[in-house]
């Protein structure tokens, strides 16, 4: 959420993250900088998880989809890596 921090701490086998704007709350777009950043710090997360549910809902002008597609892409690059 915007202004707030995000500690990323697993307390079971999975996680689940959900996006909800990075600078209005539920209407804003996530910038392919912020995404790639989420892509590595994610990656990190996810050496010692199962599964990892990802939600993004700044869906109020549309962003969502195109914020998911993108950072799956930035996601699949790290997992070729």
């Amino acid at each position: 959420m915007p202004s707030l921090s995000c500690p990323l701490a697993a307390t079971a086998d999975f996680a689940c993250i959900r996006f909800h704007g990075s600078s209005r709350l539920y209407s804003s777009c996530y910038s392919d900088e912020e995404l790639s950043d989420w892509a590595k710090r994610l990656t990190s997360l996810a050496a010692n998880l199962k599964t990892i549910y990802i939600y993004f809902n700044n869906d109020i002008e549309g962003f969502a989809v195109r914020n998911a597609m993108t950072l799956r892409e930035y996601l699949e690059r790290q997992d070729a890596m």
